[in-house]
């Protein structure tokens, strides 16, 4: 239970699933709260555009991230949150 609260409170790496390239919104927002706040750990986004935002390589799904996240952030609609939940817990997030 220890392990799993560490990582919970210290992530040595997050996913973003839901991140955007648009000022204003929630997965543009929570990329850059985590930027200023000088995290260390590794940060993965998943956006189904993929590409860049804010200077990070954008995965276009979670099934494409690299094994070994410690803590997903998902911000996306409650119809797609569901189905997204699932998949990380697969993945050991």
């Amino acid at each position: 239970m220890k392990a799993l609260v560490k990582k919970f409170f210290e992530p040595q790496s997050v996913a973003v699933i839901g991140a955007s390239a648009t000022p204003g919104k929630g997965g543009n927002d929570i990329i850059r709260n985590i930027q200023s706040n000088d995290y260390r750990g590794n940060l993965y986004l998943v956006n189904p555009k993929g590409g860049e935002i804010l200077g990070v390589k954008v995965f276009k799904s979670i099934s494409d991230l690299p094994e070994g996240i410690d803590l997903a952030v998902l911000v996306l609609p409650a119809s797609a949150s569901i189905p997204a939940l699932k998949e990380c817990a697969k993945r050991g997030m």
